[in-house]
């Protein structure tokens, strides 16, 4: 463990300081270090766990040990039959794909059957005792298999007697021999010569079938008829369904075409006209035309003239005729140049009279785009068309075809399913017969077991099986198991290590009340002052001395003053630490204090036989003092208690008040040590608002007893409540022993204090 740095000090809320832990607090936070603690953790968990996990793996072991040591050996025999067709016809049936694979299933299947089982079984019955189908057949003592390349099979039978194995494999093989000589017999059955005799010709036409829907389907090019047609239906309406599309589309730009022309001033006629767009264009080459314009201002400046003249003369007078005249010759000027651009004839009303102008531009080139638009939907529109017809016409091609091809199909099929039946018929007629090419004898050694390997699997199942119930029970096992494991997993400094004491197990003489831990009776006649004997210390006493000297070193700066005693749950040893850690404290030469606040279930006054008349709950209710309720413990001069006294109705309300703040403040100012036994965290909220005006708490888990998952919580809680969280005390350790208490055992050699309470406290519990 390494020294923590003597870092900067953090307030809490309440004014208080977080205490450096120079001495237990880790700082290793390296990979290197990481990894070691993971395998530390994985070592403790397999020492922990391996007599489990081996007692399964040698049981295991063991068990198929014995099983394999205790089988009995066994014989195998075998004989070979030779199959042989029955006629010429049945040697062509054999040349067919997959029918001789088929045959030779069908064989074993007749060899297995209970026809040719049942009277062999019989005849075992007679000799052996009770044997039945499933015993002889399914328990894998009779296998028949083909030889593969070859038209033989062979029956194999085993046993523990190779006698009876010989036995069976002789029934068998007669049995066998007799039924192929019957099928032989019964061969040439009617309903066999009819299934003989039809045979070629059906084959023969489902060959003729198949050629001719073969012809159809190559000059067609139909590779699938049915997903073809159904393809080619699609399409059409697919086609169909893009012509209405196309057409509204076209629709919709012809509209628009119009309204964009009538925009323009094109006339109807000129709307109508394919060359509309080119018109438009030539208009706006006039409007950028220079002479064009010339001209047109020239025009509109006697148009002018004209209107004002008009007013003042006669149609009939000279100026208006001038002027009429100038009008005239102008307007045929733009006319010519219209012509000449516009490439028509016009008139002189449909003389445009056009001049530069954005929007103008901006039209025409609308109406350009949608003469262009036009033009793409007319020519999908014809080429869907035209793919449309061509598919009308595959699909009139397929219905021509449909009732031959479908007349095809359905002869083809009921050729088919008769070809079958007729090949099923004769299969059930046995088309073959069997030879015995290989006698049976009775076997002289028995097959090997293969004992050494059986033996091998078992061991390795074992250890995996082993490893397997380990890894669960740690799994299901939700309690710390040791003080590192504890440290590791709460990640809090571990302040001390108290030993497991067998005279701390609640007994019926140590204790008047199940459950309270066990501190004997001092006799009260005895003076600090007496010399006892020389006594050793106790690994038990030492690991209190470690936990006072480690608390003590926590105040590098101050000295602490005031803690709270808690734990997650009951039972996990908080009342047994603090009582002997205030007597230790005491022994030391401290003015220790220790005060129960646990006013739910007290425990304190019981540990030290005191009595609990007037207490913490009556100092606070009732307004007695506490010198008053402070009762000084027999043997100490320095170790005084305050109990928790009468039962209180709501203890969280007394703890809370103002008047706990100023007595614990109070208590500080006259004790050098002031310890509380407060009640568990979980549930509770006593032991966090306590803690709130110490120098912090010190909890306390119980090994083999505390849950794993509750600590955390009651951690987790504290933490939320800022609760300045000391360290942590690992109780109940199985095992242990200080260092000093083995190796500094000749040091307590001087009648002192210290070593007369050390010396009380393991007399009496022993």
């Amino acid at each position: 463990m390494e020294m923590g740095n003597k870092s900067e000090l953090f307030p809490q809320g309440n004014g208080k300081y977080f205490h450096s832990q120079p001495v237990i607090y880790h700082t290793r936070n390296s990979k290197y270090y990481q990894d070691g603690r993971k395998l530390e953790e994985i070592w403790t968990i397999i020492r922990r766990r391996f007599l489990a996990a081996a007692g399964v793996a040698i049981t295991i072991t063991a068990s198929i040990f014995v099983w394999t040591s205790n089988q009995k050996p066994l014989y195998e025999g075998k004989f070979r039959l030779r199959l042989e067709p029955l006629t010429a016809q049945d040697d062509e049936n054999q040349s067919t794909p997959g029918f001789e694979s088929l045959a030779y299933q069908t064989q074993m299947l007749v060899l297995r059957s209970h026809k040719l089982i049942t009277p062999v079984i019989e005849e075992i019955n007679k000799r052996y005792g009770k044997t039945s189908y499933k015993s002889l057949v399914k328990n894998n003592h009779l296998r028949i298999k083909h030889i593969e390349g070859t038209s033989v099979l062979e029956v194999r039978y085993r046993d523990s007697d190779p006698q009876k194995v010989h036995f069976v494999l002789n029934q068998l093989a007669d049995n066998y021999i007799k039924y192929s000589r019957q099928q032989e017999a019964s061969y040439h059955h009617k309903d066999l010569e009819l299934a003989n005799r039809e045979l070629p010709q059906v084959r023969q036409e489902v060959d003729r079938l198949q050629e001719e829907l073969l012809k159809l389907e190559l000059g067609y090019k139909l590779i699938d008829y049915d997903n073809q047609k159904q393809q080619l239906s699609t399409q059409i309406s697919q086609i169909k369904q893009q012509q209405l599309d196309t057409h509204i589309q076209l629709k919709e730009a012809q509209s628009f075409y119009q309204i964009i022309s009538q925009k323009l001033g094109l006339s109807s006629n000129q709307v109508k006209d394919s060359r509309a767009s080119e018109l438009a264009l030539a208009q706006v080459t006039l409007a950028e035309n220079p002479y064009y314009q010339k001209m047109l201002n020239h025009l509109e400046e006697v148009e002018a003239e004209i209107a004002i003249e008009s007013s003042r003369y006669t149609p009939d007078s000279p100026t208006i005729k001038t002027l009429k005249q100038q009008q005239y010759n102008f307007l045929s000027l733009v006319r010519s140049e219209a012509e000449q651009v516009l490439g028509i004839k016009l008139t002189d009303t449909d003389v445009p009279k056009i001049s530069p102008n954005s929007i103008h531009q901006q039209l025409t080139q609308q109406l350009v785009d949608q003469s262009i638009q036009i033009s793409v939907l007319q020519a999908r529109q014809q080429a869907l068309a035209e793919e449309e017809e061509s598919l009308e016409q595959d699909m009139k091609q397929m219905l021509v075809i449909d009732p031959k091809y479908t007349s095809l199909q359905h002869k083809l099929r009921e050729k088919t399913q008769r070809l079958d039946t007729l090949l099923e018929l004769k299969e059930s007629f046995q088309p073959y017969s069997w030879e015995l090419i290989l006698k049976p004898k009775q076997p002289q050694y028995p097959i090997p077991q293969h004992q050494e390997l059986q033996i091998i699997l078992g061991a390795i199942a074992g250890i995996l099986l082993g490893a397997g119930t380990g890894w669960l029970m740690e799994r299901l096992d939700h309690v710390f198991h040791s003080p590192d494991e504890l440290k590791h997993r709460t990640q809090l400094p571990l302040l001390g290590v108290i030993p497991y004491h067998p005279a701390l197990k609640p007994t019926k003489s140590s204790t008047s009340r199940k459950g309270i831990p066990f501190v004997p009776n001092f006799p009260k006649n005895q003076k600090n002052n007496s010399t006892p004997k020389l006594q050793q210390a106790s690994p038990f006493l030492e690991a209190f001395r470690f936990l006072h000297r480690n608390i003590g070193l926590l105040g590098w700066d101050q000295p602490i003053q005031s803690i709270v005693i808690s734990s997650a749950r009951p039972a996990d040893g908080k009342s047994t630490v603090a009582v002997h850690l205030a007597i230790v404290a005491a022994a030391m030469g401290r003015r220790v204090l220790l005060v129960d606040t646990d006013l739910r279930r007290p425990r304190v006054h019981k540990i030290f036989g005191l009595n609990n008349q007037l207490g913490l709950s009556d100092v606070l209710s009732k307004g007695i003092k506490a010198n008053r309720a402070i009762q000084q413990v027999p043997m100490w001069d320095h170790l005084h208690v305050l109990t928790a006294g009468s039962p209180a109705h709501d203890p969280i309300r007394l703890l809370s008040a103002p008047k706990m703040g100023t007595l614990m403040e109070h208590f500080n100012a006259v004790f050098d040590l002031v310890i509380y036994d407060t009640p568990p965290v979980i549930g509770l909220a006593d032991s966090r608002l306590l803690a709130a005006n110490t120098d912090g708490m010190v909890f306390v888990g119980r090994l083999n007893k505390t849950d794993r998952s509750v600590l955390m919580q009651a951690l987790d809680e504290l933490k939320t409540s800022r609760t300045n969280l000391l360290g942590i005390v690992a109780n109940d350790v199985e095992n242990y022993a200080t260092s000093s208490y083995y190796h500094h055992q000749d040091y307590y050699t001087t009648d002192s204090a210290t070593m007369k309470v050390k010396k009380l406290l393991d007399q009496n519990m022993r």
